[in-house]
């Protein structure tokens, strides 16, 4: 086929093209894009120290604002049962061997509702049918801390006030085992050595949590309260 003058010229064309592209030097890189890849050669420090500061500021946030894990958690009757050392039944055995309770009680204004009260009722109770010494601290609070405390002095016919210092040695004596009754966000028993936080939902929910705590402790808890109340009612 004849080639038409279009072609031809497009033929010359192609063929100086591939001259121009064969002959042509290759460019080196430029000190711009040398100056380019050390600053990226910089920064790479800088972004490892800005990961290292995010994963330990999601880490304090985790062990802040998340709840505390425990090695142990059981669930009975409602109640959470959670330690680090002890499970329920290797705790209230060994905890129940001790001769001397302090019953640690907070009282807003120096004032104790029904529920509470009530709780602490059934602990002198399971305490007293063991022949156990519960002296009573009942811990004034007010804007300021603890203005004082109310003592039994493990006497359920005394009360005498004692000062803040009096109360914290009393409430912080490991010689003794400790019960402290509080109120919180669940309801919730947290077994440490020789002591028991007993934690409720609510002082409407107090008096059974603690029942139910103190179940764990005397498996003949109800038939101790039926003595009781029995003897009660044949005074009235």
């Amino acid at each position: 086929m004849k080639e038409t003058a279009f072609d031809e010229t497009q033929n010359t064309i192609d063929k100086a093209s591939a001259s121009l592209i064969k002959n042509t030097p290759r460019a080196n890189p430029t000190p711009t894009a040398k100056k380019g890849f050390s600053l990226m050669q910089n920064k790479t420090p800088l972004i490892f120290g800005l990961f290292a500061i995010i994963i330990i500021a999601l880490l304090w946030v985790f062990l802040v604002f998340l709840p505390a894990q425990y090695k142990y958690s059981f669930n009975i009757n409602g109640v959470d049962f959670v330690s680090n050392e002890y499970t329920p039944s290797e705790f209230f055995p060994k905890f129940k061997d001790n001769n001397s309770f302090v019953i640690v009680v907070d009282a807003p204004n120096n004032v104790v509702d029904a529920w509470t009260a009530n709780s602490i009722n059934l602990w002198l109770v399971a305490l007293n049918a063991d022949q156990k010494e519960a002296i009573l601290l009942i811990k004034n609070i007010n804007s300021s801390g603890v203005a004082g405390c109310i003592t039994n002095d493990g006497n359920v016919l005394v009360s005498r006030e004692i000062n803040a210092d009096d109360c914290s040695l009393l409430e912080n004596d490991s010689q003794k085992a400790r019960i402290f009754i509080k109120l919180s966000d669940s309801d919730k028993a947290v077994l440490f050595e020789n002591k028991l936080v007993i934690n409720s939902s609510g002082t409407k929910t107090i008096s059974l949590v603690n029942y139910f705590v103190i179940k764990e402790m005397y498996a003949n808890f109800d038939e101790i309260l039926a003595l009781v109340n029995e003897k009660i009612n044949a005074i009235s």
